[in-house]
């Protein structure tokens, strides 16, 4: 049941009306408990209706007392909009979750969900000049107007940012960990931020983040190993879109994105299998050793003859930079080729070895952690080299 090679593969099921009933069982465990799938959607229901709630809050100036000089309809609509996104996108997850679609059509859900937030960009905003780094200033001058681009630019970040959690998937945990973190980072980021120029925007950014922040950390105990409930693509989808959210209406984007280091590696880590190019498996989870009790890397196994001379060419030179691990050999006329699924999980099992799945969640979390301090040290320090701050 996952929008991606690994999306929430934790699940396995016979048939659609299996998949239906909305629970599997954890295919990295001995026991064949059934395990609640796709509670992301009480997740994301429970934060609908705090934010529901806390709608009228911002503008309760404006309903007591003459403090305020107007109604901030522009806000407001921004407001709306970012939700109506946000419940677009938990709806679109669920039903994904239950009619199982395809890889191919779930780029689509994403993509018509970020429309809502693109007309409030364009109808509040609509500002689509950006800042030249300077190294490209001689050529380009200070400033460049994308135009049209830069919407394509917001609809294919929301894309990336509900895809990119749903790809680094496959052990107990991992999901609503990394989602957890990231929205931890961003929340520190929008305190350091309140005393700057952009003070509203960092502000209607913790309007979102806040709430998700604690109803993710209860989903995160009851996902953490051994789950009992997994998260399904409806979280992974609606914590994917409140982070695009937040970044394009706050205006924070570029920065929002370096709290995605780790899922930025595992996507262009991932790219050969996710187009095909290397051959790639429905599932990429790694594999349960039932004599050790510990994960190790999982592997695809495919005809010499049905890889192509560019996958050929980026399995060697992986091979060499010892990033693939590459098995070769024989069955009856027809030679194969046997290599680990390119995902970060198995890419850290092939560097560390065989791992408990409780070990590698935290190495996992770890990595995560490390990603958000690598973020501040570029965003605080390294951004001097292509901007004047």
């Amino acid at each position: 049941m996952s929008p991606g090679p690994e999306g929430n593969i934790r699940t396995v099921t016979q048939s659609r009306s299996a998949a239906s009933r909305l629970y599997g069982m954890d295919l990295n465990k001995t026991s064949k408990k059934e395990v609640p799938e796709s509670q992301g959607v009480i997740s994301g229901t429970v934060f609908l209706i705090i934010l529901f709630c806390f709608i009228p809050v911002p503008f309760l100036s404006c309903f007591v007392g003459d403090q305020c000089m107007g109604f901030p309809h522009d806000e407001f609509v921004q407001l709306i909009g970012a939700l109506l996104a946000i419940c677009c996108m938990i709806f679109l997850g669920f039903a994904d979750d239950v009619l199982n679609l395809r890889w191919r059509h779930k780029l689509l859900l994403p993509t018509m969900a970020s429309l809502p937030l693109l007309m409030v960009y364009f109808t509040n905003f609509g500002n689509t000049v950006i800042v030249v780094p300077k190294p490209f200033r001689a050529l380009l001058g200070l400033h460049l107007d994308l135009g049209i681009l830069y919407y394509v630019y917001m609809g294919m970040l929301a894309v990336f940012c509900t895809n990119a959690i749903n790809i680094l998937a496959g052990i107990n945990g991992i999901e609503s960990g990394q989602a957890l973190f990231i929205s931890g980072s961003i929340i520190v980021f929008n305190l350091l931020e309140l005393s700057g120029d952009y003070r509203e925007d960092h502000i209607f950014s913790l309007y979102f983040m806040i709430p998700f922040f604690f109803t993710t950390l209860a989903l995160f105990y009851h996902n953490w190993y051994p789950s009992s409930v997994f998260v399904g693509d409806t979280f992974c989808y609606f914590a994917g879109m409140t982070f695009a959210v937040v970044g394009i209406l706050g205006h924070f984007s570029k920065t929002m994105l370096l709290f995605f280091l780790p899922q930025v590696v595992n996507f262009v880590y991932s790219l050969p299998q996710l187009f095909h190019v290397i051959p790639c498996p429905r599932h990429r989870l790694p594999r349960l050793n039932h004599d050790t009790g510990k994960l190790g890397m999982s592997y695809s196994k495919f005809k010499r003859k049905d890889l192509s001379k560019l996958g050929n060419l980026i399995m060697k030179v992986a091979e060499l930079l010892k990033l693939l691990e590459v098995r070769r050999g024989q069955e009856g006329d027809d030679d194969f080729i046997e290599c680990n699924n390119m995902t970060l999980i198995n890419l850290v099992l092939k560097l560390l070895g065989p791992t408990h799945e409780r070990d590698l969640t935290v190495i996992m979390l770890v990595i995560q952690v490390m990603g958000s301090v690598a973020a501040f040290g570029i965003r605080y320090h390294l951004v001097r080299l292509f901007y004047d701050v």
